[in-house]
């Protein structure tokens, strides 16, 4: 499926199952986003820029005013992305402000286990408003945990993501989770987590899968 790999279409097709998905536009054009930031003015002025199809932080750019949204557009649009893409387009969305977590898990037949929450610490460092510091193992508990289980199926089932690993990145802010982005594959970081995986719940999602 498109939408599993295309962040735009990830959006909206969420959005088109009920799921809370951010506000977003895809452009090829300057004029398109122009518009769009006109039609949703955003206060405070706090917009993501990044390419629809890239991964990890490959060029996502934080920006506080028209002029870094077009400088932004301007270095994206047409280039190769770090997946060696060409950027055909950019995505506009608004900027979610809270605590972001990974939620791993397989599914079977469309049956969805959850066999990780992973909390991240990201920060400012080097000019980059989104450097990985770290994560932390989170329990599988609680309220934020399960809210971020119950929406993390919504969204697997909105993607028709019925068999196979989930990586999920979700943003949990004031009144809830909003989806960042999905691949239908296991937990990257070259396997860092797997040892911390290992010996605090005795399993891996690699293993799971």
């Amino acid at each position: 499926s498109t939408a599993r790999r295309n962040k735009y279409l990830m959006g909206e097709t969420v959005r088109a199952a009920g799921i809370r998905a951010v506000q977003q536009q895809r452009a090829t054009e300057w004029s398109q986003i122009e518009a769009f930031l006109a039609d949703w003015n955003p206060n405070p002025f706090v917009a993501i820029v990044k390419p629809i199809q890239s991964a990890g932080s490959d060029d996502v750019f934080k920006c506080e005013n028209t002029e870094q949204v077009k400088a932004a557009f301007d270095k994206i649009n047409g280039s190769i992305s770090a997946i060696g893409l060409v950027n055909e387009g950019v995505l506009v969305q608004e900027f979610l402000s809270g605590t972001e977590y990974v939620v791993d898990s397989v599914s079977r037949d469309g049956v969805h286990k959850v066999t990780a929450i992973w909390e991240y610490d990201k920060r400012m460092a080097n000019g980059q408003f989104n450097t990985y510091f770290g994560m932390r193992l989170m329990q599988v508990s609680g309220p934020i945990a399960e809210a971020l289980v119950e929406y993390s199926n919504s969204v697997l089932d909105a993607l028709e993501i019925v068999n196979g690993p989930g990586h999920m990145e979700v943003m949990m802010v004031a009144d809830g989770p909003f989806l960042v982005e999905v691949g239908s594959r296991c937990h990257g970081g070259e396997g860092s987590w797997c040892p911390i995986a290992n010996e605090c719940i005795g399993y891996t999602q690699i293993g799971v899968s």
